[in-house]
């Protein structure tokens, strides 16, 4: 099982979950991310991800040693051209091409998306602000 996170900025997976899902080791990883206790993580191999529906970069993944879990990264996976539909049950994930949103009322809420690929809600909700 693995987090469909909004704030990670790309696919982090652990060691044990690479290892049960049968993943490949396909060369060592060059990836660096800060995490909750202020420090740094290094990555040790890239994985490619068992989902054929997405594109080859956007499948890979990078493997830390020292994550418990793992984390899969909404924006990449936006970036590859998906539409990630969440609901109180769950989500599912589209490609840009099959999905057709109409919205009926004005938003609850506008954020954006900053330079590092998080998602951003302004606590103050103003036009003009996102």
């Amino acid at each position: 099982m693995v987090t469909y996170d909004s704030g990670a900025d790309g696919h982090y997976f652990s060691k044990a979950d690479r290892k049960s899902a049968g993943l490949p080791i396909l060369r060592r990883s060059t990836k660096h991310v800060g995490v909750a206790n202020g420090g740094t993580s290094s990555g040790k191999y890239v994985t490619r991800l068992p989902f054929p529906k997405l594109s080859q970069k956007a499948a890979e993944a990078d493997t830390f040693e020292d994550f418990s879990s793992s984390l899969l990264s909404v924006g990449k996976t936006a970036d590859d051209g998906n539409i990630s539909i969440f609901t109180k049950e769950g989500f599912t994930v589209h490609k840009e091409e099959d999905v057709l949103i109409t919205c009926r009322g004005e938003p609850i809420l506008i954020g954006t998306r900053d330079e590092r690929g998080r998602y951003r809600i302004p606590l103050q909700q103003r036009r003009g602000q996102w």
